[in-house]
């Protein structure tokens, strides 16, 4: 039988009140969901609903943080696991902020891009092109600037 710390105790407190699941701290301290549980109820830590677990919202701050870092380059994966929600929450939150999906492009796409804009085709007419949103584009910009040699290497080829 595990016995927890009174640290142990404590930081299984803190994260269960801050929004982290059972099962995650269970796997954390690599014990079963039901000694977590046990743990809580023996502290009188009122257990949360289903619904309660399933409608973790986020604050004002952290949507905009989680936007930012979004547009930064963090992927829904890395943000459902900053904000401890669900890849999808993360995508209906970036959505409902109006911040297009980034779509992955091949090296060959980023290439023909940058190639058709250092050509003198204008931004709307790429994103049409490609079918790409505006934040791609920006993104593929800043990756591959002057600095990158991408430049550099494309006019040398025209």
């Amino acid at each position: 039988m595990i016995k927890f710390t009174q640290k142990e105790v404590s930081n299984i407190i803190d994260l269960y009140e801050n929004g982290a699941s059972s099962p995650k701290i269970a796997k954390e301290y690599n014990v079963s969901m039901h000694k977590i549980l046990r743990l809580l109820k023996k502290h009188n830590i009122k257990k949360r609903s289903n619904k309660e677990c399933q409608q973790k919202s986020l604050s004002t701050k952290q949507i905009n943080n989680l936007c930012s870092d979004y547009l930064s380059g963090i992927k829904t994966s890395g943000l459902s696991k900053k904000y401890n929600i669900s890849q999808e929450t993360a995508r209906r939150y970036l959505s409902r902020n109006n911040i297009e999906r980034i779509i992955k492009l091949t090296k060959d796409q980023e290439q023909d891009i940058c190639a058709d804009y250092i050509s003198g085709i204008v931004i709307n007419k790429l994103l049409q092109k490609y079918n790409i949103p505006e934040t791609n584009f920006y993104r593929l910009l800043r990756k591959h600037g002057p600095d990158s040699g991408l430049f550099e290497f494309i006019q040398q080829l025209g």
